[in-house]
């Protein structure tokens, strides 16, 4: 039977977040929107160009205490290559369309942050990601596609870094301004003979984006 591990994975993310909920002195949840360049670093991928595209999701963010956190997402991100100039190109090689990718990024960061005062805060994180591609396909010069699913890893293992700016809105709210950098630790392609171009394939992508959340503090004292 199949499993469906980007289920599992996203199941066992959610019981780590309410866990960590209960133990957090201040938990936020939310949505980010932001733009990819994403890249593929290999042999054959200077002959290309980024791509552009999407990342969306949902965030749960817990401080632990006044300086240390932890924060988990479910990220959709278009990823991939673009055409350069087909002139340029050795459509012998390995690689010799550009890919498009569509992958489920499971981030679990760790973070800190050095001013808890302000109304603008300044966060470093840094911590590893899981994705499971949802779409793989080659594009032609003319734009026809070519589907590569069967020959994309099931899944994409890498780290992630970058820095926040948490702005602070009002008693409850929060818009974090968000850029980081991404990179893929293992071949997301998968290799039946070795090959003379493309010893590894690696997934490489620099994200800005912004989101809005609401702040939980389970500091406060109820009172009755």
């Amino acid at each position: 039977m199949k499993r469906n591990w980007g289920g599992l994975f996203a199941g066992i993310l959610l019981a780590l977040a309410v866990a960590q909920a209960s133990q957090a002195m201040e938990f936020s949840a939310g949505a980010r929107l932001g733009l990819n360049v994403s890249g593929i670093i290999g042999d054959t991928s200077k002959l290309m160009m980024p791509r552009f595209g999407l990342c969306f999701g949902g965030f749960a963010s817990e401080w632990i205490n006044e300086s240390f956190g932890l924060q988990e997402e479910l990220m959709f991100d278009f990823k991939g290559e673009s055409w350069k100039n087909q002139d340029s190109i050795d459509l012998s090689i390995f690689n010799k369309y550009p890919t498009h990718f569509t992958y489920l990024d499971v981030p679990i960061l760790a973070k800190w942050r050095f001013i808890n005062k302000d109304k603008i805060r300044p966060v470093l994180y840094g911590g590893p990601y899981i994705g499971f591609p949802l779409i793989s396909e080659s594009v032609s010069y003319g734009g026809n596609t070519y589907d590569k699913m069967s020959s994309t890893q099931p899944v994409d293992v890498g780290l992630t870094a970058g820095l926040s700016l948490d702005c602070r809105m009002g008693a409850n709210g929060v818009i974090p301004i968000d850029i980081r950098y991404s990179i893929g630790l293992i071949d997301f392609y998968k290799r039946d003979a070795p090959n003379l171009y493309d010893r590894t394939l690696l997934q490489s992508v620099f994200s800005i984006s912004a989101g809005l959340g609401w702040i939980f503090d389970f500091t406060k004292k109820k009172e009755f």
